[in-house]
């Protein structure tokens, strides 16, 4: 049936290139670069093409013009697919995108296909593919929750340059001030929850009594979702401490917002440390010697409520 299958997938792959090659060029279409993810996100489930997704990133760096048509290819092959190969190597790869770091990608907003209700042609009767479904909407959810995120990010920084707003092509008009503490409060939060989503993406199933049993694709994409969390957790211990070194003139609406964000802080650090020991059993590799997570000082949660019950006095 395995190998079934894989001729299945080599043909669809072939069948797929040979009508990108009917395609005529245009700035929403590229046959280039649609060859490419096809070949990127291939039914191989053993291993990511890295020789074609570094294609697709060379792309994306190259120029601006470039994102539209590999975005619209992307969408095209994951909303497509009815196979769990192709849709995680779909969100691996868009994932590569966002990594990326250019102007352009600030640009996509939600993710343009839907994967939250993602289902396996193969689910019905297979335990171990309904498991990779849920990691699947997981995974999804999170990359779109971060596109989301990346483009409200750039419209609030554009604001506070006084630039224009992204698809505005009006004159400038003025922008407010520096974001305030509030501001960032928010925009810690919403890194938050960004976490709590990553800790979300997990490959479990009771069809798996043994690791040994779950796909290497799952592996190298579980490895990509934890260099992404020491990202997130990263920036969210530096936004805290400029936070903290600004809370003192707070008002109490932000130090309530502080001390819930402090407080969420210390349940996400334990999830965290859970979390690791987690991908070290099922062996991912970027999960080994991990350094030790540091804990939120109490002394700092109890200044923030110390803070919070003198500013409702003066009230």
């Amino acid at each position: 049936m395995k190998l079934w299958h894989r001729s299945s997938g080599v043909f669809k792959d072939r069948n797929s290139l040979w009508l990108t090659t009917l395609l005529r060029k245009t700035s929403l279409r590229n046959p280039d670069i649609e060859a490419a993810v096809i070949k990127a996100t291939n039914h191989d489930e053993f291993s990511l093409d890295s020789r074609h997704t570094s294609r697709v990133f060379a792309w994306v760096r190259m120029s601006p013009a470039y994102v539209k048509p590999l975005v619209w290819a992307i969408t095209y092959r994951a909303e497509k697919t009815r196979s769990w190969i192709v849709a995680l190597k779909s969100l691996m790869l868009m994932h590569g995108v966002f990594c990326c770091k250019v102007a352009a990608v600030e640009r996509i907003g939600r993710l343009p296909f839907d994967l939250s209700r993602f289902r396996d042609r193969n689910t019905h009767n297979n335990d171990v593919v309904w498991g990779y479904n849920d990691f699947i909407q997981a995974y999804y959810t999170f990359l779109d929750q971060k596109s989301s995120f990346i483009f409200l990010r750039a419209q609030e920084k554009r604001r506070s340059l006084k630039l224009q707003k992204i698809g505005d092509d009006r004159k400038p008009r003025t922008a407010s001030n520096s974001p305030l503490l509030m501001q960032d409060l928010v925009s810690l939060q919403t890194m938050q929850g960004l976490l709590d989503l990553l800790l979300q993406v997990k490959p479990e199933t009771y069809a798996m009594k043994s690791y040994t049993m779950m796909s290497p694709l799952i592996i190298e994409a579980m490895d990509c979702i934890v260099i992404e969390i020491f990202d997130v957790y990263s920036r969210i211990c530096r936004a805290i401490a400029m936070v903290l070194s600004k809370v003192e003139s707070a008002g109490t609406a932000e130090a309530t917002l502080a001390l819930k964000i402090m407080k969420t802080a210390v349940i996400q650090s334990d999830q965290l440390s859970s979390y690791l020991h987690y991908c070290q059993c099922i062996g991912v590799p970027n999960a080994e010697g991990c350094p030790k997570l540091k804990p939120i000082p109490e002394k700092d949660i109890k200044e923030l409520e110390n803070m919070k019950k003198t500013t409702e006095h003066w009230l």
